[in-house]
């Protein structure tokens, strides 16, 4: 039963790929006037027809996120890491809390749980990838590798910008460059 468990929080990290991507596109396509420059991806909230699954979607994302990254720091043995459980644990608290509080409804929560995950999710990263290190070179390194160009380019898109899914597409693609390598690590290594 352990082993199943184990697989399907491996695993997780694959479906999070998947599935987030392609209900953000079916919401993005069909959502009124969408506009990369001027619409977050979190406006898919406020649609009629489409808001509520993007909003299940990004619990479930959450979801699948924690229980992926719950993977990782079990593999490499993190789990007794204070600061690596808690950030873990908020992040995706934060992320359910966003797709609780939908943009529709309560755009100031969703907006500021949003940012909660950000900020909590760079030094976080930082911190995960310097434990990773200590147990394995090159998976940390190449960790870190990837979650620098996340925060960095994410910054740096934000700067440019502003608020619109320029960033978040960025964002969402570098979390799936790493779930991929991450899931790759966990099953070959």
């Amino acid at each position: 039963m352990e082993n199943i468990l184990n697989q399907i929080t491996i695993f997780s990290g694959i479906i999070n790929v998947l599935l987030t991507p392609m209900v953000y596109f079916i919401c993005i396509k069909n959502f009124r006037n969408f506009s990369f420059r001027k619409n977050t991806i979190s406006d898919c909230g406020r649609s009629k027809k489409y808001g509520r699954l993007f909003n299940v979607t990004l619990g479930v994302s959450g979801i699948l996120e924690v229980l992926f990254v719950w993977a990782i720091i079990s593999r490499f043995s993190l789990v007794n890491q204070p600061l690596v459980t808690i950030g873990l644990i908020l992040a995706g608290m934060f992320t359910l809390f966003a797709s609780v509080f939908s943009k529709k409804r309560h755009e100031l929560l969703h907006t500021v749980f949003g940012y909660a995950i950000f900020i909590i999710v760079i030094p976080w990263f930082i911190f995960l990838h310097i434990k990773l290190i200590q147990q394995d070179r090159i998976i940390g390194y190449m960790g870190s590798i990837i979650a620098i160009l996340l925060a960095s380019g994410t910054v740096y898109l934000y700067d440019g910008y502003k608020e619109c899914s320029i960033p978040e597409i960025y964002f969402i693609s570098c979390f799936a460059t790493w779930n991929i390598f991450f899931t790759f690590a966990l099953l070959f290594w």
